[in-house]
């Protein structure tokens, strides 16, 4: 049973991507709670961690977003991305204020190859997503039990308790 991100009291906790892409799309529902928490951890409360992927799936998403929201690119995203590089030069200003973000609170770990290693198993003891199955090695790797996400998969993990936000 997940926790609510108001609820966290530890001193680290890993972040993944949905908790900084809730933010920088506004969610209507969940950005200002996941906004505060990040606030809260850039008061110092708590330390942030996460992985060198996540910064990888938020700029990426986060480029998507802003193709759609700038030119109404919605479909063939990846497609249209790769056939227009000057498109991508554009927006990546917009974007990278995001990426900074994510440096300016988290302390990025990479993803080793030890963790890549263990996305088979993960994934066949939790039925996790190859991505989730990463977060959860990094995090597993940093003695880390705590989880900011709004990802229900990661409840079916008994030594992790995750962080979500609550409904504006």
């Amino acid at each position: 049973m997940p926790k609510y991100l108001t609820e966290f009291r530890g001193d680290r906790i890993y972040v993944d991507s949905s908790i900084f892409l809730l933010v920088a799309l506004a969610d209507p529902k969940y950005g200002r709670h996941s906004l505060e928490f990040l606030q809260r951890a850039s008061h110092d409360e708590f330390q942030l961690v996460t992985s060198s992927l996540t910064v990888d799936e938020v700029s990426f998403v986060a480029l998507k977003a802003k193709l759609e929201e700038k030119l109404g690119i919605s479909s063939s995203q990846v497609l249209y991305l790769k056939k227009h590089p000057k498109v991508v030069k554009g927006l990546a200003s917009e974007v990278s204020s995001v990426i900074e973000s994510v440096f300016r609170l988290s302390e990025i770990v990479d993803v080793n190859s030890t963790d890549v290693q263990q996305i088979s198993s993960l994934m066949k003891t939790y039925g996790l997503l190859p991505r989730d199955a990463i977060h959860l090695a990094v995090l597993r790797r940093g003695g880390l039990t705590d989880i900011a996400s709004s990802d229900a998969d990661f409840d079916r993990l008994p030594d992790v308790t995750r962080y979500t936000p609550s409904k504006s």
